[in-house]
């Protein structure tokens, strides 16, 4: 607990000093939204590998000029062998450059790290008008590139990574934190719980999620129905490949927006199985699309039910 404290208390500090406000302060401005989102994994016996993107997602009613950030991630620590412990580092380029799309005085510094916790941040301010507009399109700007890996062995097989983002509303003091230039105001935006959207892609949260789960290669496609279906807070999608391809599966709301990548990588024939967790999402239809493409393609939606 003390060196967890000594790593955290950069961050108490930094955090308490900026002058906040919030969504009961003053309502002469609108608040910038956001959704943060981990994604595009990929994973080795001894490591993983996964983008965070930010992405504002009220343009029409405010700028997003972003001020301070920090990011709390909790993994789960069954994966490492005993004896072993969990390794941090920034992925980079040929030339060593973070691979970020923020301007390098915005990017998180060096992790910290307490056994299983990671923790990211940025330890400066640049000043009201002198933020960096977020992007609207796509997944937003992608913070960072991040590498998790072990001191040693490989991780322990048939364990789920169970990756969390830790926010306002689960865990207290040390939390996910999203800073904004409102005028003069440097506005916390994960404090307005309605206005943020965290996301983990499904596909990293279990070491063997789509993993196949038949040797008999399958004479046609095939996108069957979730199961179990009304579901909470998980369900389980199979599909079918009698060839290779490119495979796409994914979550969209009744509005169309995407929600959730859960495969988007090459298979081989044969049939797999994917979960989804849909612990962050309100009740309500949810639909999920396969786009296959390569020697041949294949499309298919079919609709869910998550009851809460």
């Amino acid at each position: 607990m003390k060196n967890l404290f000594r790593i955290l208390l950069p961050c108490i500090v930094f955090f308490a000093s900026m002058n906040f406000a919030n969504a009961g302060g003053d309502s002469t401005y609108i608040f910038p939204t956001y959704q943060l989102r981990v994604t595009n994994y990929t994973y080795t016996p001894d490591s993983f590998e996964f983008d965070i993107y930010l992405k504002h997602t009220n343009p029409h009613e405010t700028n997003f000029e972003l001020a301070g950030h920090q990011y709390f991630f909790r993994i789960n620590p069954d994966l490492a062998p005993q004896g072993s412990t969990f390794t941090y580092r920034f992925v980079t380029n040929q030339n060593g450059d973070t691979l970020s799309g923020l301007p390098a005085a915005f990017r998180p510094r060096n992790p910290s790290t307490a056994g299983n916790l990671l923790r990211l941040a940025t330890n400066s301010l640049p000043g009201a008008g002198n933020g960096y507009t977020i992007d609207t399109a796509g997944l937003g700007v992608r913070v960072l590139r991040m590498r998790v890996g072990l001191s040693a062995g490989t991780f322990n097989t048939n364990t789920p990574y169970y990756f969390h983002i830790l926010d306002t509303i689960t865990q207290g003091s040390f939390f996910t934190k999203i800073n904004a230039y409102t005028g003069l105001n440097n506005t916390v935006n994960t404090q307005i719980s309605y206005r943020m959207f965290h996301v983990v892609d499904s596909s990293l949260t279990n070491i063997n999620n789509g993993s196949p789960i038949s040797s008999i290669i399958p004479k046609d496609f095939e996108l069957n129905q979730n199961y179990p279906n009304p579901f909470n807070p998980v369900t389980k999608i199979q599909y079918a490949l009698p060839v290779s391809g490119n495979v796409q599966l994914k979550i969209f709301d009744m509005t169309g927006r995407e929600i959730a990548n859960l495969v988007n990588e090459v298979k081989p024939a044969g049939t797999y199985s994917v979960n989804f967790n849909g612990a962050d999402f309100a009740s309500g239809v949810y639909f999920y699309r396969i786009d296959v493409t390569g020697e041949k393609e294949f499309k298919s939606v079919k609709r869910m039910v998550l009851i809460k």
